[in-house]
């Protein structure tokens, strides 16, 4: 699969579930994470990109020669985070061990912390579920409402 057809933000939405938030929790903390940078595959769809630093803090995804979107990475309450940013819209792949899974948000945290939120399904995707923050939110809320999706990046 050619993953320069598509940004690595829509391929996260045609793929599973995604959370995406306005405000960016890394942009101001910015920190390297220790063997981020490699070649990733993508689970179940057999494409790869690769992960290449290009400041502290700073990655770009890489495939077949062409940039497909930038990551700033930082930890939040403990979580390393690459967050990938697209029109500006963050959406968070938090990495655990060699894999970086894609995050959306569990609504009962944000209702509970009283976060205003949009959800759609996309039929037209094949019942793609998206959450969708417009606000901060503290770190303990966002860290809490942080549930794994469905697309992983497994590092080769």
């Amino acid at each position: 699969m050619k993953l320069s057809l598509l940004s690595i933000p829509m391929l996260f939405v045609l793929t599973g579930c995604m959370g995406g938030y306005t405000f960016s929790k890394c942009a101001n903390r910015a920190t390297d994470l220790a063997g981020l940078e490699g070649r990733y595959t993508v689970a179940d769809l057999g494409a790869s990109v690769d992960v290449v630093r290009t400041g502290t803090g700073t990655y770009n995804m890489v495939s077949e020669g062409q940039v497909m979107t930038g990551l700033t990475t930082c930890v939040v309450n403990g979580n390393e985070l690459a967050e990938a940013n697209s029109e500006n819209i963050n959406v968070a792949l938090l990495r655990k061990d060699a894999t970086l899974t894609v995050t959306t948000f569990d609504t009962a945290v944000l209702d509970a912390a009283g976060i205003k939120y949009e959800t759609a399904v996309i039929e037209e995707l094949g019942g793609v579920s998206i959450v969708a923050v417009d606000g901060e939110m503290a770190d303990d809320v966002f860290t809490s409402a942080l549930v794994l999706g469905d697309v992983s990046l497994l590092k080769q």
